[in-house]
Formats: structure tokens, sequence, C-alpha cells
């Protein structure tokens, strides 16, 4: 359901602009994941075409030739993209590290992967003991208590659906409290954005 979804939205994206390249490199992706090998690298081409300049497009060429076993183009096209955008997102440094073991020089896939992992993006997140299954464990709530709980537990929700993103999950496992019993909606794993 995801990849048709992705297909989609590359197609509005290129009905809207035939000419950006960024769709056409979404395309490549999902097609070499696909199995489509002949239209993947037709797709990343036109990317690359279109976007000369732009990493991703060359990323996106070096995953469609990683897999089509052209490993020195491969790395030729992850280069460019590295050297257009020094700081890779992470998914396409794994395929620079792919691509160049593959073309046989390790030692660069390893400087690639351990440069990506050293500056990785940390998240930090507050720990939370809480949910409202423990508290439930106790007993009914008392109607005060319920409603303060579910209008907290709206607004959170409500945040969400603002920003177009659909929790499909709420339980009273996925309810938190901080130490001041302020409610927190957590684990947004399975949300529709």
């Amino acid at each position: 359901v995801a990849r048709k979804r992705a297909y989609e939205h590359a197609g509005q994206a290129l009905e809207i602009d035939p000419e950006a390249p960024l769709p056409f490199a979404v395309l490549a992706v999902l097609q070499v994941v696909d199995g489509r090998h002949e239209e993947a690298l037709a797709s990343a081409e036109q990317a690359v075409a279109l976007g000369p300049s732009d990493a991703e497009a060359h990323a996106a060429l070096s995953l469609v030739l990683t897999f089509g076993g052209r490993h020195a183009e491969a790395v030729a096209a992850i280069e460019t993209a590295m050297r257009l955008n020094p700081s890779l997102p992470a998914s396409d440094r794994m395929i620079a590290g792919m691509a160049f073991i593959l073309n046989g020089t390790p030692e660069r896939a390893i400087e690639t992967l351990e440069r990506a992992r050293a500056e990785a993006e940390k998240i930090a997140m507050e720990y939370l003991e809480r949910t409202l299954a423990d508290l439930l464990r106790g007993g009914p709530l008392a109607p005060g208590k319920a409603l303060q709980i579910a209008r907290q537990v709206a607004d959170g929700l409500g945040a969400a659906h603002a920003s177009n993103i659909f929790h499909r999950d709420i339980k009273p496992e996925n309810i938190l409290f901080d130490e001041n019993g302020c409610v927190k909606v957590s684990d947004f794993g399975i949300a529709k954005i």
C-alpha cells in the first residue's frame, strides 16, 4: 500500500512539474525495489539529466547501477552525489558503502560508513514510565480525572491532525504521563501521514 502511494505521489509530482528530478529519483528507487531494472535505470538517468547538480538524483542512479551489477559506474555516481552534498543522508551513505564494497574498495566503504555514523543525528527523548494502562490497573478513574486525561489526549491528537498526521493506534499503553501528570501521546509507529 505504501509503495503504491509512493508511485502515485511521484506521478502527481511529475504532473505538476515534469522537469523536476526528484520524482524520477523516487521512481527509480521504487522500480529497482520492484525488480524493474530497465525502468529504474531510465528513471534514474532522467533524474540526473534533469538535475545534474542534484545529489539525490545521482544517489538514486548509484543504487540502480549497484543492483544492476555496474559497480564502477555506481561508485562514480555516488562519488558525484557526495561531492554535490557532503552531508548525504545515512540511507544514501549505505548505498555508497554497498557500491564501494562491490567495486572492490572496502576501505572506502568503511570510511564512508564511519563518517556517516559520526555525523548521524542523535535523537534524545524524555523517559516516561507511567501509562494510562498502568493507571487503569488500579481501577476505574474518577470522572473528573478521566475527562482531564481525555481532553489532553484530544489536544495532542488535534495537534497531530493539524499537521496531517493520524496516529491510528490509540490505546492505554500509548498514553504516557510525565512526572507532573501531563499527558503525552506516544508511538506514532503506524501513523498515517
